[in-house]
């Protein structure tokens, strides 16, 4: 053999033995990537149904009426207690909107704390909740939204003066704080406060006769589900 076969025989062993020996070094694997943590809603669902008891303060503010010789917030209508049904959805973790309503509650109406009938109010609100700390067992919770009251069945009779009528519906904001106990991954405990600043207005025919401020201040709590 001659010797510029051998130097070309060397040169060429030299040129493929880097490329054989990476051949045989199996390649290291790709480190895995870590899974996300699933949210809140993934785990626990998006909706959270609410059956409640509620306690219902009324506000009691209403305008003088000079021709009835009333001085102010001298018309006033009883205290309720009541259930409701609530809906809320998660949007995120911290941020739920939530619809809720009742049946329709009988209240007594007074003037100068003489009974002079009745009316039904029902209540209606939509809201958007912040929640602080959502994966937390105790989730305290602010709200804020839009408290909706029809009025019906209005029998408001005054002696010596005739029969009154009540606009519906009344509308106005509300204010809630509240706060979801978690007792299994899907049962949860509830109490909340809400404030809503609504009025309708007291008529004789078509006069209006004073402005009401019922103002109720709602407060109780009951059983969620979460799905």
């Amino acid at each position: 053999m001659s010797q510029a076969f051998q130097r070309i025989l060397l040169v060429a062993a030299f040129a493929v033995l880097p490329a054989a020996l990476t051949a045989q070094v199996p390649a290291a694997p790709a480190p895995s990537a870590v899974p996300p943590k699933p949210t809140t809603e993934a785990v626990e669902g998006k909706f959270l149904v609410r059956v409640r008891g509620l306690g219902l303060i009324t506000g009691d503010k209403s305008d003088a009426v000079p021709l009835l010789g009333l001085p102010a917030d001298r018309i006033t209508a009883s205290d309720v207690a009541f259930a409701e049904l609530d809906l809320s959805y998660f949007v995120t973790s911290h941020v739920a909107l939530s619809v809720s309503g009742s049946y329709p509650v009988s209240h007594d109406a007074f003037i100068n704390g003489t009974k002079i009938g009745t009316f039904k109010q029902t209540s209606l609100t939509a809201r958007a909740m912040v929640y602080f700390w959502p994966n937390a067992r105790v989730r305290p919770y602010v709200g804020g939204g839009v408290f909706v009251a029809p009025i019906s069945n209005v029998d408001l009779v005054a002696s010596g003066v005739g029969r009154f009528d009540l606009d519906t519906p009344a509308v106005g904001p509300v204010g809630q704080l509240g706060a979801d106990i978690k007792l299994t991954k899907r049962v949860f405990l509830n109490a909340d406060v809400r404030y809503a600043l609504v009025k309708t207005t007291l008529t004789f025919g078509v006069n209006p006769v004073s402005d009401l401020g019922l103002n109720p201040l709602t407060f109780g709590g009951g059983i969620g589900f979460r799905f």
